[in-house]
């Protein structure tokens, strides 16, 4: 596969019918990314998940694609940009007190 620029972060859409462990593994330029999948309840049900890669790719390499679990997989996709981070608690949605001016 061709990481042209590079790739950071794999996005995998895929189902997951059980309750159990499931995880897809991205093996890319001798490193390995294990990504955790949760359980969809349906085979056609489907779910996005994102994830930084171990190491980025740049350039032309092999890829591997293993899917542990009960998965079904729709999609895989790279991108260069790092994942967003989340918001570990609540957003405060009160408006900024006003400035003084002076």
């Amino acid at each position: 596969m061709d990481f042209d620029e590079g790739a950071a972060t794999a996005e995998i859409t895929v189902s997951h019918t059980s309750a159990g462990p499931a995880a897809v593994a991205l093996h890319i330029a001798g490193a390995a990314s294990r990504i955790p999948v949760p359980a969809t309840g349906d085979r056609y049900t489907w779910t996005t998940v994102r994830a930084e890669l171990t190491a980025p790719a740049e350039g032309v390499h092999d890829l591997r694609v293993v899917l542990r679990g009960e998965l079904r997989l729709a999609a895989i996709s790279f991108d260069r940009a790092a994942p967003r981070p989340r918001p570990v608690g609540p957003i405060d949605s009160r408006p900024a007190p006003p400035r003084s001016s002076g």
